[in-house]
This record gives C-alpha cells, structure tokens and sequence, in this order.
C-alpha cells in the first residue's frame, strides 16, 4: 500500500479520535476523563493503524501500541474513579447508545487493531 494512502488512513483514524474526545468531554459537562483519554490514545491510533495497513507490519510495535493503549485504557479508569462514577453514569444515561458506540469505538480500536496486527505480523 503506497504510504500516502497508509498514513492517510491512519490520520482518518486519528482524526475520529479527537472529535471523539470531544464528543465524551461534552464542553466539561460530560465524561471529562474519557474524553482526555481520547486525546492520549489518538497518536498510539495513528502509529497502530499505520503499522495494521503497512505491507509488512511490525509484531513489536504492534506489542508497543496495544500496551501502551491498554495503559491509557486503565489510566481513564483511574481516572473516572476520581472524577466519580455518578459523574460517568449521569453522562451515559444523557447519550445513550450513541456515546456507547463513540466510547466503544475510541477505547477498543487501538487494542483490537494492535491484536489483529500482531497475529497478521507473527
């Protein structure tokens, strides 16, 4: 794959991440630690899916990004527990399925697309 495409891609991806950071900030009014979380794990997205779309993928920057995406991951749970769970209930009753698929998709794209890569690349 030609790598304006590859990069182009990964920026796309990297892209959604912060706009989905801001849709779980909610302007300060919505999950604050899972939209920041968003922000950490928009460059760790970037190198993923470049390295998941490459012609020969790397297995240890794949182990790289889906250990540096599950240390975000638990960095938001640590810090959602601080921000106070009541907090995090209220805001996804307030979006419902919509900021379900926005938080699924933000926080399970790093580590799916690192896991595949790491299967593609072994």
């Amino acid at each position: 794959m030609p790598a304006l495409i590859r990069y182009g891609i990964a920026a796309i991806v990297a892209g959604f991440m912060v706009f989905a950071g801001v849709a779980l900030a909610g302007a300060g009014h919505g999950w604050v630690a899972g939209g920041f979380g968003c922000f950490a794990l928009a460059p760790i997205c970037f190198v993923a899916w470049a390295n998941a779309v490459g012609a020969r993928p790397s297995r240890p920057r794949a182990v790289a990004t889906a250990g540096l995406a599950l240390v975000a991951c638990i960095v938001v749970a640590v810090a959602t527990s601080f921000e106070g769970f009541a907090r995090f209930v209220h805001h996804w009753s307030a979006v419902g399925i919509g900021g379900i698929l926005v938080a699924g998709f933000a926080y399970l794209n790093a580590l799916l697309v690192s896991a595949v890569t790491i299967k593609r690349a072994g």
